[in-house]
């Protein structure tokens, strides 16, 4: 006879998981079985303390004024929270993290195990790396939370990522065989960081300003770069080995999925007749050796995009590639990015399609329609032909986006 089975009880559980007799995990706003099945968790009701983050936040402290007037606070919805208290949390992230948000920063299974355990095996030795974990793993709450709980979330994460940066920033200058998994680990979650802080923005953003936010995260992939290049013996030998997973990404536009394939083509087409032959015979003038120098750019750009589409390998992970696409595409086209140079606008379009694809990953929700919207309304009327196909991929009804339907119309009458 098969020895019986015990586990701890739920003692706050929601009152679903107790009219089924299961044993409740307590997540938050709604706990994982009511989540599987469709059904609305009554947790918070079924919980008056609420976990410590709902409880602080209806019950207060003590001196709710006093904070706010005190150094070192921050301030959140409705009342001031104190840093020194920030540890207080520190159970509800953990959990959460090593549950959740570990296993949403990969789309490949081996990759969110690693982060899962391995990362946070570093992160026992290295404060930045615990504080960057805690702070992703509140704004993944800050996702799923009711909206009066959000700025609670928000401002702790900000917390967390401001003393992660403030020790992160001067190991940089000397990375080792010891710092180095956790200053690696740590430069691959500020992408998503960053990004979900900027989904959270309640900012309004103009179109420059939302793709010049984009521009600096982009930024941020340096570190990442860096700590790779200076330490990639000691990290392919390290704890997280198994992360280390893109390398020699090359074009493989003839492997696409005709939709893509015949995109980037036309795509790419274009663009080769726009700029000429760099190839061309006899001395170049500046100009020419410039067109050739952009030319190059766009089209190495281009080739790295053809790894973030579907191919007949149905077996590829690629959010990898996705995220680190702007590294790829190489310090000559994030230039010319930044100069608002039109065509590197357009294929900055299109790689919000490839965004857009993983809309369902909470850090990336909705950036990727917005990225695409954005560059509609900054090119020039010149080449809004050759974003009809990234406008199309992220309107969800067939339908062009409100507004960006003028613009199309316009330009193909050409008439602005």
């Amino acid at each position: 006879m098969p020895s019986r089975q015990y586990h701890t009880k739920s003692r706050h559980g929601c009152a679903n998981c107790k009219r089924r007799k299961i044993r409740c995990g307590e997540e938050r706003p709604q706990c994982r079985h009511c989540s599987k099945l469709g059904w609305k968790c009554p947790f918070l009701e079924s919980d008056p303390q609420g976990g410590s983050i709902v409880q602080l936040y209806k019950t207060g402290p003590a001196s709710k004024e006093s904070w706010s007037e005190k150094p070192g606070r921050v301030a959140t919805g409705g009342f001031s929270r104190p840093a020194e208290d920030l540890h207080q949390f520190d159970e509800e992230l953990i959990k959460q993290y090593s549950e959740a948000t570990s296993l949403s920063i990969s789309d490949r299974a081996d990759v969110g195990l690693t982060f899962q355990t391995g990362v946070l095996d570093v992160a026992l030795k290295w404060s930045f790396l615990q504080h960057g974990l805690w702070s992703l793993a509140a704004m993944h709450l800050r996702h799923d939370c009711a909206p009066e709980l959000q700025s609670l979330y928000s401002d702790l994460a900000s917390l967390h990522q401001d003393k992660a940066l403030e020790k992160y920033i001067p190991q940089l200058k000397a990375i080792t065989k010891e710092n180095c998994d956790a200053l690696f680990a740590f430069s691959l979650l500020l992408p998503p960081l960053r990004y979900s802080f900027l989904m959270a923005s309640t900012e309004p953003f103009g179109a420059q300003e939302f793709i010049t936010e984009m521009l600096n995260i982009f930024d941020y992939l340096v570190g990442a770069t860096v700590v790779s290049t200076e330490a990639d013996a000691w990290l392919l030998k390290g704890t997280l080995s198994q992360i280390i997973t893109i390398r020699g990404l090359g074009s493989i536009i003839p492997q696409l999925t005709e939709e893509p394939k015949n995109a980037l083509i036309t795509l790419m087409s274009y663009i080769s007749d726009l700029l000429g032959d760099p190839e061309g015979h006899g001395r170049q003038s500046p100009s020419h050796t410039e067109n050739s120098r952009r030319l190059s750019a766009y089209k190495h750009s281009i080739e790295m995009l053809s790894n973030l589409f579907p191919s007949g390998d149905t077996s590829r992970r690629y959010l990898d590639a996705t995220i680190g696409w702007p590294f790829f595409s190489g310090p000559d086209f994030i230039r010319l990015l930044k100069q608002n140079d039109s065509i590197a606008l357009v294929i900055l379009g299109y790689y919000g399609v490839a965004l857009h694809s993983f809309r369902s990953i909470w850090w990336l929700g909705g950036l990727g329609a917005r990225l695409v919207e954005a560059v509609s309304r900054v090119i020039s009327p010149t080449y809004m032909q050759l974003l009809m196909w990234p406008l199309e991929k992220i309107s969800s009804n067939g339908e062009l986006p409100s507004g960006t339907d003028r613009l199309v119309n316009a330009a193909l009458a050409g008439v602005w």
